[in-house]
């Protein structure tokens, strides 16, 4: 139940990071703890921050799907897991999508 609840508040972008704190006048962080890189939301926490695509890849590496990790690029992290999960192979959509739950 807490996965699908975490899924839920990332999709409909209700995690507190950096950018909805600022929203609400909270002290946040400038930039992302993890990489100092970008300002914090929920797509950068999930697919944007170099760590995170990093552990993408290599989770991902292990059921030989690396090819479908996230890029820079990406718009959301909803998105990106739409579109990898239409690319991945009609027999691995399931676990891969299980995966996506676990590791984020």
């Amino acid at each position: 139940m807490k996965v699908k609840l975490f899924i839920w508040l990332a999709v409909w972008k209700r995690c507190w990071t950096a950018d909805r704190l600022a929203r609400r006048g909270l002290p946040h962080p400038v930039a992302c703890p993890t990489c100092d890189q970008e300002a914090e939301d929920i797509r950068h926490t999930l697919s944007g921050c170099v760590f995170a695509r990093k552990i993408w890849f290599n989770a991902l590496r292990l059921i030989g799907l690396q090819e479908l990790a996230p890029t820079r690029r990406e718009p959301s992290f909803q998105e990106w897991w739409r579109r990898a999960s239409a690319r991945a192979p009609r027999d691995m959509r399931k676990g891969f999508n299980t995966m996506v739950l676990l590791v984020a």
